[in-house]
């Protein structure tokens, strides 16, 4: 009996000094603040998952995994700046190809979260076809260029600049060393031919080469107005999808499993 007593004021003791501890000093407890600051998981908060399929088609087939590696990191740095923690980015070979697994803790729309990730401009070049000027005089219904592997996975830096008369806008392009060498390559193929510069699929400008040029920079000239090409540049420069990457194969909303509770 005496034990039973004591273990009871050893509790009524300990919780008087919690009591006293909370009124002495009040930040003692930060529960909220650091409940705030944990970083829930997808089970814990719910969240979208996305599944992309990666189109491979004109990438080198050796390339394929270095390909679909860059459009992770991309994929994880535009969700990044969105200020999500710890997405969930998986890529799965399956029988009919790659496909991308995106799983976005604490976002419950999924097409705003479709949206973010796929706003990025997917940029490529492509060269002349070899008959395109049998194209282009008999105005036959054929695209008169065809890909290249310079895309915007090899781009470093974009931005929006302007003549002297500040009326025309452009936007300029840096490349890293295999693009310096991809566009060397390209332009010295090409001399006193058009070179036709894509985003999203639509044509945007063919300007025709007059030199090889080797220092890596290229221009996209689009007649932008002055937000136009500062947006574009922005675009680009948070991260140039490597490979395109269309609408969402499916999408599934996840409710939280384990309850704000545990």
């Amino acid at each position: 009996m005496e034990t039973r007593y004591s273990q009871i004021i050893s509790i009524l003791l300990i919780a008087l000094g919690i009591i006293a501890a909370i009124f002495i000093e009040p930040s003692f407890f930060k529960i909220d603040r650091e409940w705030k600051d944990f970083s829930l998981g997808l089970d814990l908060q719910g969240g979208v998952e996305l599944l992309y399929k990666i189109d491979l088609s004109e990438i080198e087939k050796a390339d394929h995994t270095n390909a679909v590696s860059d459009l992770r990191d991309v994929i994880e740095k535009r969700i990044n700046v969105l200020g999500v923690k710890e997405p969930e980015i998986e890529s799965v070979l399956t029988s009919e190809g790659y496909r991308l697994k995106v799983r976005i803790p604490g976002v419950t729309d999924p097409n705003e979260a479709v949206k973010q990730i796929g706003r990025t401009p997917f940029l490529e070049f492509q060269k002349p076809k070899p008959n395109y000027l049998d194209i282009i005089e008999n105005e036959l219904p054929e695209s008169p260029f065809e890909p290249t592997e310079l895309t915007g996975r090899y781009l470093t830096k974009a931005s929006a600049v302007t003549n002297n008369t500040a009326i025309e806008y452009f936007v300029e392009l840096e490349f890293d060393d295999t693009g310096k060498e991809l566009f060397a390559q390209l332009t010295e193929e090409f001399v006193g031919k058009p070179i036709a510069i894509l985003i999203d699929g639509e044509l945007i400008s063919w300007p025709t080469v007059q030199e090889k040029i080797t220092d890596g920079n290229a221009v996209i000239n689009g007649k932008f107005g002055p937000q136009e090409a500062r947006e574009l540049a922005t675009s680009l420069n948070n991260g140039a999808l490597p490979v395109p990457l269309g609408d969402p194969i499916s999408q599934i909303t996840i409710g939280p499993t384990l309850g704000m509770e545990s």
